[in-house]
């Protein structure tokens, strides 16, 4: 089953580039096996009161290379290898995931090879970089799926998926990666496909669902028909905005606010605390219902929208989530990815595998 991910003796670096936060994994693969996801170490984005976009990217670049300095440290004291490859996986608000369907068409019947293929897409990033997004940097272009393939037709498609963050901000990245390795090409891809890669090839017989990433401060969600990722759209309210706002009303800290929310639906709470914290919960769960109506509204009508949806979410509030996704206009069947559904992918020691989007980052990063 594992012999897509490649032989690499060396302790590899995959960091996942959050709205909240960045995580920076110290990863083993080895051949035939799961990647190994040794440690993972997380450093909060300082930006509770940043409205700015550029102090906003200062502050995460400020917890990347705190985070990657970590991990080396830990790496270094642990007696592992030294460091392979790194890997930059970036959700939203970060990266920009767009998909094109390129249609082609003749007057006489032709083949579409691997060549054609090639030669289409060249010609469409060089046109991309020649166009309006001259401040962006495409860090992935995969082509999802091609109909019909190598035989003979008039029309064709290729569906063709681009990632593309600010070139300003690559530049930085790449600058400060340089400190943790030398020479070998860094790579980077989102979180939206290596989500969607995992989840098609668990469940190949389900082409149509959607996947949506609960992040600290944005939640990111990708659609899926077919096959293909044909829209994705965010909104910014995530798991943080929701504690934050409720532990203001409440006067708790973060960890005890999550942990009365776990608490609440799990029906595991008294009747006095569970009535004084009903109104904030229900304040902050109908906005972040009201954004994911709002943000998936423009893309499609809800019959139009498939029914299964897969999500990335901390275990502490996988139960208030799995609530919020269930809707009489919308009855999604909700599945909360988590350590037991990732364990053909990735393996892991003591808590690492916790944070699920890296471990759903180091899985993919096995695979390119």
């Amino acid at each position: 089953m594992f012999s897509f991910f490649r032989e690499k003796p060396e302790t590899n670096l995959v960091f996942r580039i959050g709205s909240a936060s960045v995580g920076a994994g110290l990863v083993r693969f080895e051949q035939d096996k799961p990647p190994h996801l040794i440690e993972a170490i997380r450093e909060p984005i300082a930006h509770d009161d940043i409205v700015d976009s550029k102090r906003l990217q200062a502050a995460m670049l400020s917890a990347f290379q705190v985070v990657g300095e970590r991990a080396i440290k830990k790496a270094r004291l642990d007696g592992l290898p030294a460091i392979g490859s790194i890997f930059l996986s970036f959700s939203s608000p970060w990266v920009a995931t767009t998909t094109k369907i390129i249609t082609i068409k003749g007057p006489q019947p032709f083949t579409l090879t691997r060549g054609h293929i090639d030669r289409i897409i060249s010609a469409d990033e060089e046109a991309f970089q020649k166009g309006a997004s001259r401040g962006l940097f495409v860090i992935e272009r995969r082509v999802l799926g091609v109909k019909p393939y190598d035989e003979k037709t008039r029309a064709a498609e290729i569906s063709l998926l681009t990632s593309a963050i600010p070139t300003d901000l690559y530049r930085e990245m790449i600058r400060i990666s340089s400190r943790f390795r030398e020479s070998r090409e860094i790579k980077t891809f989102s979180l939206a496909l290596a989500a969607f890669s995992i989840i098609a090839s668990e469940h190949p017989e389900m082409p149509d669902f959607i996947f949506i990433d609960v992040g600290g401060e944005v939640s990111e969600a990708a659609i899926v028909r077919g096959g293909i990722i044909t829209e994705t759209a965010s909104f910014p309210v995530g798991r943080h905005s929701i504690i934050r706002s409720i532990r203001k009303a409440l006067g708790a800290t973060a960890e005890e606010t999550a942990s009365l929310i776990r608490l609440y639906e799990e029906g595991d709470m008294d009747r006095a605390t569970a009535a004084h914290l009903k109104p904030a919960l229900d304040r902050s769960a109908h906005e972040w219902r009201t954004g994911f109506d709002a943000a998936l509204a423009p893309i499609s009508s809800w019959k139009a929208l498939p029914l299964r949806l897969y999500a990335a979410i901390e275990n502490d509030l996988a139960a208030l989530f799995r609530r919020l996704l269930k809707s009489d206009e919308l009855p999604l069947e909700t599945t909360i990815i988590d350590a037991a559904r990732l364990r053909h992918f990735v393996s892991s020691e003591n808590r690492a595998i916790d944070d699920v989007c890296m471990a759903i980052a180091s899985a993919f990063a096995g695979m390119i």
